[in-house]
């Protein structure tokens, strides 16, 4: 993330290099400004390092799943063999009537693309209830639902 942007943060070339009589120029309040934004992109290039520090301990230390961890190291289920056919048949009919969880969030996936209601009739199968966590996002569609 942070070579991906320091990559499009170019630091200008000064001025006074370009135009090496830049500094004789009654008018030359524009050096100024250059130094106000070559210590502004300094300080935003240490404010990304920073952050990208914090984002890799939060998902080193990640309070949620600390959390759950007792609930889940005894409550991992298997997903049971599907018939691919009447599944596949199924997935096909609801995908255009957007019946949840087929809701169009993964329209532009090749593999897997039913995989988000393949694991919803996964769920359905184990009569128990059920916490389903996910970092899955989808741009589009928000839910939260207990099953």
């Amino acid at each position: 993330m942070e070579t991906k942007i320091n990559s499009k943060l170019q630091t200008p070339e000064k001025l006074t290099s370009i135009i090496p009589a830049w500094e004789l120029i009654d008018n030359n309040d524009e050096l100024k400004v250059e130094d106000d934004y070559l210590k502004s992109l300094t300080k935003y290039k240490k404010t990304l390092k920073a952050l990208k520090s914090e984002v890799k301990q939060f998902i080193i230390d990640d309070p949620i799943l600390d959390s759950l961890e007792k609930y889940l190291r005894f409550g991992y289920f298997e997903i049971s063999e599907v018939d691919e056919s009447d599944f596949e048949k199924d997935a096909i009919s609801r995908a255009p009537k957007k019946i949840p969880p087929l809701t169009g969030g993964d329209n532009g996936k090749k593999l897997n693309k039913y995989g988000d209601y393949k694991i919803w009739k996964h769920i359905l199968t184990l009569k128990k209830n059920v916490i389903f966590v996910t970092t899955d996002m989808k741009p589009s569609v928000c839910s939260v639902g207990i099953i």
